[in-house]
């Protein structure tokens, strides 16, 4: 509870003056002290009016404040979001769901409201004028189940499946996938893992890669990678060097100009 604390020097006609009163308003609570540990100097206090015969009075005045409302819902613990473990559930579940996916020789099912109110591909594929709009099934031809079906996960939780082992490659498709579903955020985070595996031998490949897929943050770290000093010559000789000035020839622009600011 707050409480306002006012301490006073009384000399022997019971008065006090500003400079021997101090106060203070704090919350007190099971552990702690209050006091002025300066509260005024001992050569001040012996030629004072407020000691005499070795004694003094003192006055000690305090204010309890009730804590209001909003100060006791201030001690409310509020739980962590949960909605991503609702919809990873519903998706689990398989509970309400209103369209299949057929995936090669594999099938899948999900809920046609959250795919369209995560991506706008499928917003357009359900409830717009594209013929999906009309049907229970869709055939996924170009995708590989497995990305898919992540894909699928991350959109019901912003997760990637518990327990999977993305490697580089898995990324790489996961990006084309988020890519081609207006996925942005599914589509940096496989982005910065292709961050993370770039060297001398991947980084024009990768390059040539975050180009096709417009993945500019992606296509900028590569630029720099290559153009820098210690990596240049080996990813010159690398095998997608070749490709990439054959495919992305305007990159080689900015490569040169990263180039003249190192060299």
């Amino acid at each position: 509870m707050a409480v306002s604390f006012e301490l006073s020097l009384l000399n022997q006609d019971g008065k006090s003056s500003p400079d021997a009163t101090k106060s203070l308003k704090r919350i007190f609570k099971e552990k702690g002290s209050v006091g002025f540990p300066n509260f005024m100097e001992t050569s001040k206090l012996l030629a004072s009016e407020y000691l005499k015969n070795d004694s003094l009075l003192v006055q000690c005045s305090l204010q309890v404040k009730k804590p209001s409302c909003t100060e006791k819902t201030m001690k409310i613990v509020v739980p962590p979001p949960e909605m991503n473990q609702h919809f990873g559930w519903l998706f689990g579940s398989k509970e309400g769901a209103d369209v299949t996916f057929h995936l090669n020789e594999e099938t899948c099912v999900a809920h046609k409201a959250i795919l369209a109110a995560r991506s706008p591909v499928f917003r357009a594929q359900f409830f717009g004028s594209m013929m999906e709009s009309k049907t229970d099934s869709v055939e996924i031809e170009e995708i590989k189940p497995e990305i898919f079906k992540a894909m699928l996960y991350f959109i019901y939780t912003e997760k990637l499946p518990p327990g999977e082992d993305v490697s580089l490659e898995m990324a790489q498709h996961l990006l084309v996938a988020a890519d081609r579903y207006g996925l942005e955020r599914l589509k940096m985070i496989c982005a910065e893992m292709l961050c993370t595996g770039i060297d001398a031998k991947t980084a024009a490949a990768t390059l040539a890669f975050a180009v096709q897929y417009s993945c500019l943050p992606l296509k900028d770290f590569c630029v720099d990678f290559v153009a820098s000093r210690e990596m240049l010559d080996e990813v010159m000789v690398s095998d997608g060097f070749e490709h990439l000035v054959s495919s992305c020839p305007s990159v080689l622009k900015e490569i040169l100009e990263k180039v003249k600011k190192v060299f």
